[in-house]
């Protein structure tokens, strides 16, 4: 005799790190589209925090504290955003980000696909140590420019 499984699935909303709710407290501090300072909670007082300046016309993100998991999906939206106003010029500043994890990754090369396709650059300024071993270890030193000096980045745009 036929056994009939029924499935149930439980969907879980998606996180939107302007609605969501911790603990059941306040809303998570998220990025503002329209701020020139952002910071995403992570967890328990971690932060990573997003700054834009300029060098000349090409957009500088400077990222402090860790990129992983949901805090990736911040940066890549704050990228998307620059990358159209510049027409595809980007400078990735990691001098204060001590470790990302692979969704980070995903997000820059992601990033960095699209520039290209857009006949554009996003290179990646003074990576700290731990984040410079992860670029070696996956290879990707192969495919970013990585500058020590902001003002040798931002003139890789005019070659």
């Amino acid at each position: 005799m036929p056994v009939q499984l029924t499935l149930v699935l439980k969907a879980s909303p998606m996180y939107n790190p302007y609605l969501r709710e911790r603990d059941g407290t306040e809303p998570v501090k998220g990025f503002d589209q329209n701020a020139q300072r952002s910071s995403f909670l992570l967890g328990e007082g971690e932060r990573m925090e997003m700054k834009t300046s300029f060098k000349g016309e090409i957009p500088v993100l400077s990222i402090s504290g860790r990129i992983i998991g949901e805090s990736a999906s911040a940066m890549k939206r704050e990228m998307d955003k620059l990358i159209k106003q510049s027409k595809g010029r980007l400078i990735l500043d990691l001098s204060e980000v001590p470790l990302l994890d692979s969704s980070a990754l995903g997000a820059i090369v992601a990033t960095l696909t699209s520039v290209k396709k857009m006949g554009g650059n996003l290179v990646l300024f003074n990576p700290q140590k731990a984040v410079q071993k992860v670029l070696e270890i996956t290879r990707l030193v192969s495919i970013f420019e990585i500058y020590d000096e902001l003002e040798v980045a931002a003139a890789s745009f005019d070659r």
